[in-house]
């Protein structure tokens, strides 16, 4: 049957999941000239489709399931045990309710990427859906199937239009739009009819295992108001529609969809082209974006690294495994998340910049500067969730990125700060010092490489103020170091109060 409906053609597995497959798999299985071995290499290929369906699938399901730990307990139990002074964060446990929220939306705008970038093609997405319980995953799945199948439907019915049309008049191609799109976001008996039937169907064709047994009966609709408000946005976007600013802000209301009609052809501005170029194009523009916005600050700033963030998504786009554009991804977003006021934005952009280096760190080789920034990712994301665990878990990237480039001046004093970040948190416990006794060898380290850097001299003096001096040789230390940070920076008002304390101490 394969080889009758040519579907050998088209329906191919992914680069992504081809590579990292165990056995090579060859190109010409289930095809005419592929005769060599016929057997074998079409049982591989089979056998290769079904562990994607019964291995890669079902192990993808399980990293869409909401966890109930890792954001939601932290925070409440951090703000108490890390606490001395006995009182709860309700700001911390607020920014938490928020980030679980937010959920939906991070497996929303990464759902098409993740799964190329797992080797998952979109036509399994009926058996992605099978195999998750989550209420809210399943619906928004259920969701991209639809938006797919209408983006088909409609491209199908404009190259019709352009067939049988004496003139390619966009005042046509609208009209074309207006009407299926009324067919389907419409409050008539013929919408009515194609949700409970042909939509059924087409899903059914398109997505194998896509709906469930009790979802093929005629009470069930598919259709409310939250898929019909979701659904719309999505197509609009999908299909490059540009509609005017009423038209938008009617589409976010339910009662938009009760009417017979709700879409009219004066609503669409214009039907912008979809073009589809090579992955270096919006790259390269990310990486121009991504370049400018270090002479930027503030606002400028973060429009700038907003931009770069658009472009290397287009990149991954056209191509979801590119090791470049993943990696200067991550970096956007990270460079955001430290401008960013918003907790709650600050830490889903540092969460969505760590899944992504992980993935480059795990499946590409030498990924020396990948580690380096995972590093940042997280003693920055441990600082905002206030988890010295993730903090912790920074300093294994870090040490491997200094045991590869070790004259690294500034990596060291960052390593410093990590330790610093640490000792805070254990300072009454036997750790603590031996934290802070990394804090100044590692600044020891930094300023011999880099003198002109203040801030290592002024870590480097107050980490060895306080383990205490006890004679006049590290007193004599503490106190160079401390004037060297002042002779560099002299407007850091912090460092001559430091230095204060340390002579009045002496």
């Amino acid at each position: 049957s394969i080889v009758k409906t040519n579907s050998c053609m088209h329906n191919l597995l992914r680069p992504e999941f081809v590579r990292k497959y165990p056995i090579p798999l060859s190109s010409d299985a289930f095809m005419g000239f592929g005769m060599h071995n016929r057997k074998v290499h079409n049982d591989e290929v089979f056998e290769a489709t079904e562990y994607l369906k019964r291995q890669v699938i079902p192990n993808f399901a399980k990293k869409l399931e909401p966890v109930e730990d890792d954001e939601l307990t932290e925070y409440r139990t951090l703000s108490q045990t890390y606490n001395y002074y006995g009182y709860v964060s309700w700001q911390k446990i607020e920014i938490t309710r928020k980030l679980k929220n937010n959920f939906s939306k991070k497996i929303r705008s990464t759902l098409i990427e993740d799964m190329h970038r797992e080797g998952i093609n979109i036509r399994h997405m009926g058996i992605l859906r099978n195999n998750c319980e989550d209420p809210e995953i399943t619906s928004l799945i259920l969701l991209i199937m639809i938006s797919r199948i209408v983006k088909n439907n409609l491209r199908r019915k404009w190259r019709k239009n352009m067939m049988t049309s004496p003139t390619l008049s966009e005042v046509s191609t609208k009209y074309v739009a207006v009407r299926y799109l009324n067919k389907v976001f419409g409050n008539s008996n013929k919408s009515q009819l194609y949700w409970q039937f042909k939509l059924k169907e087409q899903i059914n064709d398109k997505f194998k295992e896509g709906l469930r047994p009790d979802e093929f009966s005629v009470k069930d609709t598919l259709r409310n108001d939250n898929i019909l408000i979701m659904l719309f946005e999505l197509v609009i976007n999908l299909m490059g529609i540009q509609l005017t600013p009423p038209t938008i802000k009617f589409s976010k209301l339910p009662e938009w969809y009760s009417r017979e009609n709700p879409l009219d052809p004066m609503d669409i501005i214009r039907i912008r082209e979809i073009i589809k170029t090579v992955d270096i194009v919006p790259y390269v523009e990310g990486r121009l974006l991504h370049f400018s916005s270090i002479k930027r600050s503030g606002d400028e700033a973060r429009w700038m690294l907003q931009s770069a963030t658009d472009k290397f998504n287009e990149a991954l786009n056209r191509s979801p495994g590119g090791r470049l554009p993943l990696f200067h991804l991550s970096y956007s977003l990270y460079e955001q998340a430290l401008i960013e006021k918003n907790e709650v934005s600050a830490i889903f952009q540092l969460d969505m910049a760590k899944n992504r280096l992980e993935h480059v760190i795990r499946y590409f080789k030498e990924q020396n500067s990948a580690k380096y920034v995972l590093a940042k990712v997280l003693f920055e994301l441990g600082k905002r969730k206030n988890n010295p665990e993730i903090i912790k878990s920074s300093l294994p990237y870090f040490e491997e990125y200094i045991n590869t480039i070790p004259n690294d001046a500034n990596s060291l004093y960052e390593i410093a700060l990590v330790y610093k970040k640490l000792h805070k948190y254990y300072k009454h416990e036997p750790q603590g010092k031996i934290y802070l006794t990394k804090v100044a060898e590692f600044c020891s380290a930094s300023v011999n490489l880099d003198a002109e850097n203040s801030q290592s001299w002024y870590e480097y003096g107050s980490s060895l103020f306080e383990l205490g001096f006890e004679d006049e040789i590290l007193f004599q230390t503490c106190n160079d170091a401390m004037m060297m940070a002042f002779s560099i920076n002299s407007e850091n008002f912090k460092t001559l109060y430091t230095w204060g304390n340390i002579l009045i101490t002496w």
